[in-house]
């Protein structure tokens, strides 16, 4: 039993952390550079947003921009 409390325990922080990476208020306040791929911006800070048509996923410092109507990924590392 206890250690499916420890699991259960290391699971929520895994699923916090991961939500808190791919958040809007994560995201807009960092600086992303231009790595490769699909192209919006040489670098994207606070004041450049992302249109409704992509989607982004952060993984910390790693952001994936996907263009939905061409679904081609763009790269950013943190700045």
């Amino acid at each position: 039993m206890k250690k499916k409390k420890i699991i259960g325990v290391i699971f929520l922080i895994i699923c916090c952390t991961s939500l808190y990476f791919n958040s809007n208020y994560y995201i807009n306040n960092q600086n992303w550079k231009y790595r490769n791929g699909y192209y919006i911006g040489d670098i994207l800070d606070k004041s450049k947003d992302v249109s409704n048509n992509e989607t982004q996923y952060c993984f910390g410092y790693i952001l994936i921009i996907k263009n939905n109507q061409t679904n081609e990924k763009g790269y950013y590392i943190r700045k």
